[in-house]
């Protein structure tokens, strides 16, 4: 069992292994208010040398620099995850409406589904009806109105109490004639972030980047670091997308930067510009304070071959 150590132990431990201290209470309160392990184990290892100990000259200001970059990253992924979130389920609610227009539940028919997985999708529509009927017992919202006064509710009104990953799910559950329907919608999102005349979006492509921008929205909602996580599913390619970031047929495609560049397909040109320039602002805030060793570890572990460029907006 590992014994408890107290703050000025910590402290004591930080600075046996080469740590500096600026100002030694200052110290103590940040780690009571963000756990040790949280800090010292997640955002110091990136200025640990081969001997075990901390680099020369790291200052515990360092590593709180790194936290801090961590958590401004998560921030500004989570606003243009919620911009793409809201793009998807809007799209997706009007093409599902229109296939099956004039059915009423048509999403608690399996019939409506792909028929390779009937197993998943029973146990989907069971959670479908529960959301249902779990908002007509607590009455007074859009679901209970819709049940009474139409005996039906569409899915323009369902998918606002859906979250990302159930919406993400339903659409992989979809014909394929409406998974294409939808892809190319968004393939609009795609042509207006990049400089092609003509792209392409597959279904089996969009599918794969929902399923990892779910897993960030939820690794961020959950407050745990992004900055050397890597998603269990690598993104499929896209030469329209991938080659301009030089990522190549056979490159890895699971980490944070692959993440970020799957983004164009849900959001329109500005913002798009606005996501790339406030994670590259963090970029050169953070470069200034760090030493470049620790820098380009950060820059690598996140799958950025180096800081990304300022783009011009109008």
């Amino acid at each position: 069992m590992k014994p408890f150590k107290t703050l000025d132990e910590q402290i004591e431990i930080l600075e046996d292994r080469n740590i500096l201290f600026t100002n030694k209470e200052e110290a103590k309160v940040y780690l009571l208010h963000n756990n040790y392990y949280n800090i010292i184990n997640c955002y110091s290892k990136y200025f640990l040398s081969s001997n075990g100990k901390y680099i020369d000259g790291t200052d515990f200001k360092n590593i709180i620099d790194v936290h801090h970059f961590d958590k401004n990253i998560k921030t500004i992924f989570f606003t243009y995850l919620i911009e793409s979130e809201k793009t998807f389920k809007s799209i997706f609610a009007y093409r599902y409406s229109e296939y099956f227009k004039d059915i009423r539940y048509p999403y608690l028919d399996i019939n409506n589904y792909d028929t390779d997985k009937i197993l998943d999708v029973s146990k989907f529509i069971s959670q479908l009806s529960n959301i249902i009927s779990n908002n007509i017992k607590q009455k007074n919202n859009s679901i209970e109105h819709y049940v009474l006064k139409h005996e039906d509710v569409p899915m323009w009104v369902l998918v606002n109490n859906l979250t990302f990953g159930q919406t993400s799910k339903l659409y992989s559950y979809m014909p394929m004639s409406l998974k294409n329907r939808i892809a190319k919608d968004l393939s609009y999102f795609l042509k207006v972030n990049t400089t092609c005349e003509k792209v392409i979006l597959e279904s089996v492509q969009l599918e794969s980047y929902l399923i990892n921008l779910v897993e960030l929205r939820n690794k961020i909602a959950h407050n745990n670091k992004i900055i050397d996580y890597k998603f269990r599913n690598h993104n499929r390619f896209n030469s329209f997308m991938h080659e301009s970031y030089g990522v190549l047929k056979d490159s890895p495609r699971n980490d944070i930067f692959n993440a970020f560049i799957t983004m164009k397909c849900f959001l329109l040109d500005q913002e798009f510009k606005q996501l790339n320039n406030s994670i590259s602002k963090r970029f050169r805030k953070l470069e200034r304070k760090i030493n470049p060793l620790a820098y380009n570890k950060i820059v690598n572990d996140l799958g950025f071959t180096e800081r990304l460029p300022k783009i011009e907006q109008k």
